[in-house]
């Protein structure tokens, strides 16, 4: 069973084609995990919609109590809306 973190991170390279944490070295790589600091930079994430980026934002979270549970991640509007761009705006 893949955990939401481990899933968040295969979406992100789904998404993009690159891992969310990076260094040069494995263990560089390694530590960028341990830190969990990921950015959405702008040359490769241009056709990705906000709502695939928040959704991403709290399924990497580092802090575990943060983290959105699987059942939370179904109900996303990016999952619902069957992985559309669009407004969050347009569901309330």
């Amino acid at each position: 069973m893949v955990d939401v973190w481990s899933a968040g991170v295969i979406l992100y390279i789904m998404l993009v084609g690159v891992p969310p944490f990076y260094g040069e070295t494995a263990a560089e790589s390694f530590e960028a995990v341990l830190k969990g600091n990921f950015r959405f930079p702008t040359s490769i994430f241009r056709s990705v919609s906000p709502e695939a980026k928040d959704l991403l934002r709290k399924m990497i979270c580092k802090d575990v109590s943060k983290r959105l549970s699987a059942d939370q991640v179904l109900r996303h509007t990016w999952v619902i809306m069957g992985g559309e761009a669009g407004s969050m705006a347009d569901l309330t």
